[in-house]
């Protein structure tokens, strides 16, 4: 029988802060997320808030600077402050799927990071871009790796765990049939699917589905995702307003709220110091009312603020039907 993820409460905290994965491993239910962020002390601020799991990427390039950030944050209270208090994750990029770029690629961020091991070493896309072609994520005319298999690729993130590199190992943006082609040649099983989820995008098929395989989805974008790529409405959302008013909270706080309450791990991310400091700030002492929630559930749109040219998303909800009956 899968053993599946699920919320758990740690110490004196009121609401669950953390997930349990299926390998008994703990994570922390509220991230910091660093996508675009390349402000000198974010990190820092980040952790002196209280956040303790801190999601990063090849592609972000600012790896060095988080885990510089890190130390500076342990030195200044090691009697107290542990790399082992912490949960980081980092993730492999679409140019470095075939198996010996994905061992460069996880050995550069961990130097970069310089923690000793990475929690949990992602494949950021299940999209392989061919390497050394000049390949722009944001570019809509991509050329393709045909070389690489997700098996190929995966075997090589099993090797990671063998070798220490990292903790445990899990994918980033897969549909549900992208997850069972892991599944059906996996060693060691994946723990996380990060996608982009919020009020707009719920995806609650995926969610459910993964649940169900002992995977847990984590939810970026949790805000609505970054302004410098596309409007963000979420935020600005009069029922999210209407809520924000109702709960004395911000609207980033309902809506971290909201994911962390349907047991799904948020990544909110900011570089503003008053805003780091207040998303996570009291998240674990107050609920939404089952009102409220049903509220935001009736947000669905299908907006999706992550959406490059070159991706096609898949049908989980068809998907999942076929492979149920």
């Amino acid at each position: 029988m899968v053993q599946q993820p699920h919320p758990i409460t740690i110490g004196p905290s009121k609401e669950p802060n953390f997930v349990q994965l299926a390998d008994g491993s703990k994570m922390p239910i509220v991230a910091y997320g660093t996508f675009l962020m390349q402000q000198p002390g974010a990190t820092r601020q980040a952790l002196e808030a209280g956040y303790r799991h801190i999601d990063t990427a090849r592609l972000y390039f600012n790896e060095a600077m988080i885990g510089q950030e890190i130390k500076e944050w342990i030195a200044a209270d090691p009697a107290n402050r542990k790399r082992e208090d912490l949960y980081i994750v980092t993730k492999v990029f679409n140019d470095c799927h075939r198996p010996e770029d994905v061992r460069k690629s996880a050995e550069a961020s961990l130097k970069d990071l310089d923690c000793g091991y990475i929690d949990c070493m992602l494949i950021h896309w299940p999209d392989a871009f061919m390497p050394g072609v000049g390949n722009d994520f944001s570019s809509d005319n991509i050329i393709f790796d045909d070389k690489v298999t997700l098996a190929d690729t995966w075997k090589a993130m099993e090797k990671l765990v063998d070798d220490g590199i990292a903790r445990s190992i899990g994918v980033s943006n897969f549909s549900l049939r992208q997850l069972d082609e892991i599944l059906k040649v996996a060693r060691i099983q994946p723990l996380h699917n990060q996608v982009e989820l919020n009020p707009y995008l719920p995806q609650w098929t995926l969610v459910e589905e993964c649940k169900k395989r002992g995977v847990q989805c984590t939810a970026y974008c949790p805000l609505g995702g970054p302004g410098a790529i596309k409007p963000n409405k979420l935020l600005q959302d009069p029922l999210v307003a209407k809520l924000a008013q109702e709960t004395n909270k911000s609207p980033a706080q309902v809506l971290t709220k909201w994911s962390i309450q349907r047991g799904v791990p948020a990544l909110p991310k900011s570089s503003n110091s008053d805003r780091i400091k207040t998303t996570y700030e009291g998240i674990y002492d107050w609920r939404l009312t089952d009102e409220q929630m049903k509220a935001l559930n009736g947000l669905e749109n299908g907006y999706r603020s992550c959406a490059p040219g070159w991706k096609t998303w898949e049908d989980d909800v068809s998907y999942a039907k076929t492979a149920a009956a």
